[in-house]
């Protein structure tokens, strides 16, 4: 119909068509016409219309005004309804950036740009993001940096700084802080007399400690860059904080990431409370955390399926055990404490969000062994990368505190050697390929090896290596591709066998 009538027709076509078009259309009726039905205009009635549109349309020709008062006159009544969006087309073809007929045409502005649907703003935003390097947060596009705070609740104040506004709040209305358990005004006396809220209970130091000695009630001590969930005694919770923080500044080195926020780690009492924390204890109604038994073989470990249900959280993170009444307890303490340390910081820079999500969502009182396998699928670095941070701050870090005629290099010499006396190293694609299993009596050394690769990568002094390294967690950070840049680094590090073996002097 609208090609019988259109303004390039002949005139004598315009004239016949409404005629032609009623003597075709129109049905013949054999009864009388519903007078309660409304009839809708006919070609004959919209031909008028059509024709005084058309002129009106030359008449405005490329006014924006004219054409805003066309499109007034086209919405006045419903015979003229269907040239209004014609109308507003022409007008935003003269005038871009006619506001009111965009917003007619319901348009949307962002960035200096006009997008006819949400859908198409969409579209935008999810490019511009990446193009950004940013990652989506219910609903909203954030730097990658700003991940963990978000997760963690905490917004930014005035001056820029993240803070978590609870704490805030409470502060100022005169609370105190033991630990991270919030005092209430009227009890900081009991503070001030060295008591400790245990429950709901004041006590003292050593009724606290055996307070936090059982299993389900840890001290929870935030200092610096790390906090402690502690079984073992404040004393000792204390002195592995200290490591902890020295075991910051390797992680971010070996990552090139700064963060803020204290990373947590897991210290129990000694070996046999350890064991019992990553395999579960019924008697204090305590999961297994550690399906693949590595704590089994390994001074430190992964609570891969720890999930607080009440709280809606994961609270997976690295674990350990220092017992100072052992015999050189002190010094493996040194080793064990890094590395809880550092998988737990692995675990904040790539988290298994998607896997985690999931589980928190179906509210699963109980998490088996396929969480784990899920939680290394979802994951950005292989396992290698997560565990070879993790031994080169534990084994492979060079000790900047020594004193004057001391050895900053002792730590890597020594785990060096402990790669000789079990063979040597092991062919790099094997390394590279690990997943630890707890029933491999390899598994100990392989976690030695992988903190090997990443110290070649991170101290090695190969340009090109370090480059590729730094690539893969500048992709992690920004959102780009991180599994073209692990490949990259994996192909580089297979052509350096003989270099690595003479960093490391094997």
């Amino acid at each position: 119909m609208q090609a019988l009538t259109d303004d390039n027709s002949p005139p004598h076509a315009r004239a016949m068509a409404p005629v032609t078009l009623l003597l075709l259309l129109t049905p013949l009726s054999l009864g009388s016409p519903d007078p309660a039905a409304t009839p809708s205009p006919t070609v004959g009635e919209l031909a008028p219309v059509q024709d005084e549109f058309n002129d009106k349309l030359k008449d405005a020709g490329d006014d924006p005004k004219l054409l805003w008062e066309l499109y007034g006159w086209s919405m006045e009544d419903k015979k003229r309804e269907k040239y209004a969006k014609r109308v507003l087309l022409k007008l935003i073809k003269v005038d871009p950036e006619h506001g009111e007929a965009r917003a007619a045409l319901g348009h949307l502005r962002f960035e200096e740009q006009w997008f006819e649907s949400e859908k198409a703003l969409d579209a935008h935003k999810k490019k511009r993001a990446k193009e950004l390097g940013l990652v989506e947060w219910k609903g909203a596009w954030v730097e990658p940096a700003d991940l963990p705070y978000l997760r963690n609740g905490f917004v930014k104040d005035r001056l820029g700084r993240w803070t978590d506004p609870e704490v805030q709040k409470k502060l100022d209305e005169g609370w105190v802080q033991q630990d991270l358990v919030w005092v209430a005004p009227a009890d900081k006396e009991k503070v001030a007399q060295g008591l400790w809220k245990c429950g709901d209970k004041w006590l003292s130091l050593a009724e606290a400690n055996e307070f936090h000695s059982y299993l389900g009630a840890p001290w929870v001590i935030p200092q610096g860059k790390a906090t402690a969930w502690s079984f073992a005694d404040r004393a000792t919770a204390l002195r592995a904080l200290e490591i902890a923080n020295k075991a910051y500044l390797d992680t971010s080195k070996a990552t090139g990431t700064n963060l803020e926020l204290p990373i947590p780690f897991v210290l129990t009492r000694d070996q046999e409370q350890f064991l019992k924390f990553c395999d579960g204890d019924p008697f204090f109604d305590h999961p297994l955390l550690d399906p693949r038994a590595l704590s089994s073989q390994m001074r430190a470990a992964f609570t891969d399926l720890w999930f607080d249900f009440d709280a809606g959280v994961y609270r997976g993170m690295g674990a350990t055990f220092w017992d100072p009444a052992v015999e050189n307890a002190d010094n493996f303490a040194i080793h064990d404490i890094r590395m809880a340390y550092g998988l737990s910081f692995m675990e904040h820079i790539d988290p298994a969000t998607k896997a985690i999500e999931v589980v928190l969502a179906d509210k699963r009182k109980e998490v088996d062994q396929r969480f784990a396998q899920d939680r290394i699928t979802d994951r950005k670095l292989p396992e290698w990368i997560h565990w070879g941070v993790a031994s080169y701050t534990g084994r492979w870090f060079i000790d900047t505190s020594v004193g004057p005629g001391g050895k900053p290099s002792w730590a890597p010499e020594w785990s060096a050697e402990n790669i000789k006396t079990k063979g040597g190293l092991d062919p790099l694609g094997t390394i590279l390929d690990c997943v630890l299993l707890a029933d491999d009596a390899n598994m100990g050394k392989l976690v030695n090896e992988v903190g090997l690769l990443v110290a070649y990568c991170v101290d090695g002094k190969s340009v090109e290596v370090t480059q590729a390294w730094n690539a893969v967690f500048a992709a992690l950070r920004s959102g780009g591709d991180v599994e073209r840049s692990v490949t990259a680094l994996r192909k580089l590090l297979l052509q350096s066998e003989s270099a690595i073996r003479a960093f490391a002097k094997l």
